[in-house]
């Protein structure tokens, strides 16, 4: 984990109690390794990290950055700078064991100074490897480092073949490595994993490789918080402002707003899969086994408590405590399954956790889980009424359950629901994430690689006919960029079973699916999908199935900087309430996603600010047959990976609409 010493309400001089909250917090997600970034820490830090086992890349006060092309690159005035520099850090920091390696610094070029900075330090420390991302040739650093490697170009490294390393302001096109230049050197990534907004997308792939790979050897994350300045107002609310708020000029606006946790170290949902990815214990399912494995480098398994739960239908049904075996560090032991009779859509939940108090963790404590499969979601059949759609010429409509729905090409698709009335429409927009709308590019580079595409095409969306046929309200709509539009909508005892098809072209999908408003009223939420909190489809094994209740606000997420969230994949039920009326969803072919929120994606996209948001007096609601994802493997650039993208091509999906 990249960490900044930085707080909203002090600035640089973080005081000693909340830079242990901090450490505590790493602690309690399974984070072990922290880089100083950019520069050596308060000394309290490093005590601290000394008692709780954290582990430090501590790094010399080093960064050039735009004038690396001659700072300090061959100059031996800032050579010698920079020496007395790296010599007072390894001076101050070298007798304690948590600092596992030093940093001769951050993105400052390449040049003659390097050598001369790693040798004036390894004459103060000599116990410890250097490590330097920049080395152009990896004749200075100890290890192979790189920032923002593109995950698929992990196996590349993993395998040791010919790679372009380090590209930067002051080597554009970077340098070409052989195999033999980098053959003995471990590969990390100081930088990894951009965590601004809404993001951290593909975390899990980058620790598949990590795990597969004994070159790879981890990353640290960028970064910890979110930095931002507070701000009370006299009404007492905060505002979290960030670069330009305070009239500087030039600046990088939200741009440091890059960490998963936010300013005031309130969790952001990426945190969950952080934790979750860096876990120490791993299971797997084998026939009538759970296979459990130790990652660990020096800790036997059975100090931990070990306790499985069965999922049926999104409800916990068993529970059954195990006997943690006794598993060497780096092996692998296995349990029998503790239930032996399971229906259909079930799942097993593992949890090891700690017998007793653990430094600054507690008795009870999860540090590992997972959820595996035992029986998967199997399609649905919906029986249709084929006479419960009917047109008279102007208007066509559809029946089902206690809902109908009416279209009519002038006004739209009208759905009536025991005394509510809505319009529903397909939608193919949302909010843009940070990495979505690429910040730190010029607006006619925006336009050039499709970021408001499909926000151009979805103002021009109309509904081209309406008929029935076959005993089915069928609906065809036009809108650039997507062919072959077709909604169509039959009845039953159960309900209106809504299924869309599209073909988009060009550029990929943001979303597609159907969008409604209810009232406010409509505020109890039950749901069976993956929960409690926000996911997507590269960032989801944080989150299990189950069933979850709420309101819109606990399944939302308030981002510093306002952007699409909230949303649940892999869902089977939807279930909105006011109190009197439920509006029921239910999955058919394939499990859908939501967002329910008080904020709208209009709104969402307009605030630039936390505080802007008001929430209106309705809920908008969003079922999708997918998303994409949220990508991160680049700062502030989605770079979603191929199979989490709704790339050019035909998409569907179906589901069931009631109200009761």
């Amino acid at each position: 984990m990249n960490r900044h010493e930085f707080h909203p309400f002090y600035g640089h001089a973080v005081p000693e109690e909340l830079t242990e909250k901090d450490l505590i917090l790493c602690v309690e997600n399974n984070i072990d390794s922290v880089r100083t970034c950019h520069y050596p820490n308060s000394r309290h830090f490093y005590k601290m990290c000394d008692r709780m086992g954290i582990m430090v890349m501590s790094e010399n006060n080093l960064e050039t950055h735009g004038t690396a092309s001659f700072v300090p690159k061959n100059s031996a005035f800032w050579t010698k700078k920079c020496i007395a520099r790296m010599q007072k850090m390894i001076y101050a920091y070298r007798n304690h064991p948590c600092v596992i390696f030093w940093s001769l610094g951050n993105e400052a070029g390449t040049g003659s100074a390097f050598a001369k900075i790693k040798k004036a330090g390894k004459a103060l420390d000599d116990t410890r490897p250097f490590h330097y991302e920049c080395d152009a040739h990896v004749k200075v650093s100890d290890v192979l480092s790189e920032m923002y490697t593109p995950e698929g170009k992990m196996e590349e490294i993993a395998k040791n073949k010919t790679h372009n390393h380090s590209r930067a302001l002051w080597c554009i096109t970077g340098h070409t490595l052989t195999p033999k230049m980098y053959r003995d050197k471990p590969f990390i990534q100081c930088e990894y994993a951009h965590a601004m907004g809404n993001s951290l997308g593909n975390f899990k792939d980058y620790w598949d490789d990590f795990r597969k790979y004994e070159r790879l050897c981890g990353g640290y994350i960028w970064d910890y918080a979110d930095q931002s300045i507070a701000v009370k107002r006299e009404d007492g609310k905060t505002e979290w402002r960030y670069g330009g708020d305070f009239g500087d000029k030039p600046n990088k606006g939200n741009f440091a707003f890059n960490g998963i946790f936010r300013a005031d170290r309130s969790p952001n949902p990426s945190l969950y899969e952080v934790k979750k990815v860096y876990q120490k214990i791993q299971f797997a399912l084998s026939g009538n086994y759970i296979i459990i494995k130790n990652e660990f480098s020096f800790t036997n398994l059975d100090k931990y408590g070990l306790k499985f739960s069965l999922i049926e239908n999104g409800k916990e049904v068993k529970t059954a405590q195990v006997t943690m075996p006794s598993i060497e560090p780096l092996s692998e032991g296995r349990v029998d399954l503790p239930f032996s009779e399971y229906g259909d859509d079930s799942f097993v939940n593992c949890y090891a956790y700690l017998k007793e108090d653990e430094g600054v963790l507690k008795k009870g404590h999860v540090i590992a889980e997972e959820q595996l499969v035992l029986k998967a979601y199997k399609p649905k059949e919906f029986k249709a009424d084929k006479n419960l759609a009917v047109s008279n010429g102007k208007e066509a409509s559809v029946t089902g359950g206690n809902i109908k729905i009416t279209a009519d090409k002038s006004k739209g698709v009208k759905m009536s629901l025991v005394g509510q009335e809505t319009y529903i429409s397909p939608n193919f927009w949302r909010a843009p994430t940070d990495n979505d709308v690429v910040p730190h590019i010029p607006d006619f580079l925006k336009n050039f690689i499709g970021v408001y595409y499909y926000k151009k095409a979805q103002a021009k969306l109309r509904l081209a006919s309406v008929k029935v046929k076959d005993g089915k309200l069928e609906l065809c709509y036009k809108m650039p960029h997507i062919t072959a539009f077709k909604v169509t909508m039959e009845g039953g005892e159960e309900g209106v079973k809504i299924f869309m098809t599209v073909r988009n072209h060009g550029f990929g999908l943001p979303r597609f699916g159907f969008r409604f408003k209810l009232s406010k009223a409509f505020d109890n939420i039950r749901f069976i999908g993956r929960g409690p909190y926000e996911n997507y489809i590269d960032r989801k094994s944080s989150q299990f199935v189950g069933e979850y209740k709420g309101t819109p606000s606990d399944f939302i997420h308030e981002y510093l900087y306002p952007q699409e969230n909230g949303n649940h994949c892999d869902c089977r039920l939807l279930e909105l309430s006011d109190g009197k009326t439920t509006i029921t969803v239910n999955s058919l072919t394939k499990p859908f996603e939501f967002t329910a929120s008080n904020y709208s994606i209009e709104q969402l996209e307009k605030a630039k600010h936390l505080h802007e948001l008001i929430a209106e007096d309705a809920l908008d609601v969003c079922i999708d047959g997918g998303q994409r994802g949220v990508g991160g493997d680049i700062p502030a650039f989605a770079n979603t990976l191929h199979k989490y993208k709704l790339n050019a091509g035909v998409h569907s999906f179906d589901f069931v609409i009631n109200a009761k």
